[in-house]
């Protein structure tokens, strides 16, 4: 109600309790920063490389770990065969930070898309220290999933702007990444 405002100094008065925004449980916000992540690189280093892009990108010792895996996974996973998963899938998201600081291209090809350097690996970094807990299922303190909610939010709009922009007919691409029942 109005009478239940508050002021903070050189402030105007707000609400007591504000509505917050829907925040991503951790392993979502997490995936989907991974695979905004592939998804940039894709792009960006088809467009500059062409369909050999990670072979002139990515060190062939780390595209051997990730095809060891692949095929790992797939003689545990017997008739479970996924449509559009290539050797970046099984990429680690320090792997995925590797590949963008390691080539010098930042300026070139990332800057446009994530932003200055040094937020972006600020927020970046975040993600690679809250891994480890995640993939663990241990428990993060709230302002910790905010946190990577947020992040993740903040890559995946960058990088679809990024993809849309792309478009010659400046078509969009919207992506479903998940649905829910209530």
């Amino acid at each position: 109600s109005p009478s239940r405002r508050r002021r903070l100094p050189g402030r105007p008065a707000e609400p007591l309790l504000r509505v917050a925004m829907p925040t991503m449980d951790p392993a979502t916000s997490l995936t989907i920063a991974e695979q905004s992540l592939r998804d940039m690189l894709t792009a960006v280093m088809y467009k500059e490389h062409g369909v050999g892009w990670m072979d002139v990108v990515v060190k062939p010792a780390l595209r051997e770990q990730w095809k060891k895996v692949r095929e790992q996974e797939e003689k545990q996973r017997v008739g479970h065969t996924l449509g559009g998963v290539t050797d970046l899938s099984y990429a680690f998201l320090g792997d995925l930070l590797d590949i963008i600081r390691e080539k010098g291209h930042w300026r070139q090809f990332f800057e446009p898309i994530l932003g200055p350097r040094d937020e972006a690996f600020t927020l970046l970094n975040i993600l690679q220290t809250v891994r480890r807990p995640v993939d663990h299922t241990r428990p993060l303190l709230p302002f910790e999933e905010d946190l990577i909610s947020g992040i993740a939010g903040r890559i995946r709009n960058r990088v679809t702007i990024y993809l849309s922009e792309q478009d010659p007919h400046g078509d969009y691409y919207p992506r479903v990444e998940r649905i829910e029942d209530s």
